[in-house]
């Protein structure tokens, strides 16, 4: 029997450095899995032709982005050098990628360590996979 999957699951995720910290000192990034029109749309996206070569060219800058903006729905306890909350903003209701979100402003997507930004993607792309194989029952 298939079993529906729901695009607005969410998932709470610790980045590595913070998972050795107490419970009440990590920051939490809240994640919704990419939907499958969303996941098609990326893989879409994630290669462009070079008209002088005529060669497939990966554009994984801007399709990153793009799964955070989809994807990334908040967090608890992030908090600057001088320990003060940061307010996660959004841009308000948009669509991203094909579904309407309320997609992080990139003020708030500039706050992130590009580390952790990219854990985060890596994140994203798990969930959303493993979320689908799940699905598949």
């Amino acid at each position: 029997m298939a079993i529906a999957i729901s695009p607005r699951d969410q998932t709470e995720f610790v980045t590595k450095a913070d998972r050795e910290l107490p419970p009440e000192q990590r920051t939490v990034f809240l994640l919704r899995p990419l939907t499958n029109v969303q996941r098609k749309l990326i893989e879409d996206q994630s290669l462009v032709m070079d008209g002088a070569s005529g060669q497939a060219m990966p554009r994984m800058g801007s399709v990153k982005i793009e799964a955070v903006r989809a994807c990334l729905i908040g967090w608890r306890n992030f908090c600057d050098v001088d320990g003060s909350p940061v307010e996660f903003q959004t841009e308000g209701k948009r669509n991203v990628l094909g579904v309407n979100v309320e997609p992080p402003s990139p003020t708030s997507i500039n706050r992130l360590h590009p580390s952790d930004l990219a854990e985060i993607v890596d994140e994203i792309m798990a969930v959303s996979r493993t979320t689908v194989d799940e699905g598949k029952g």
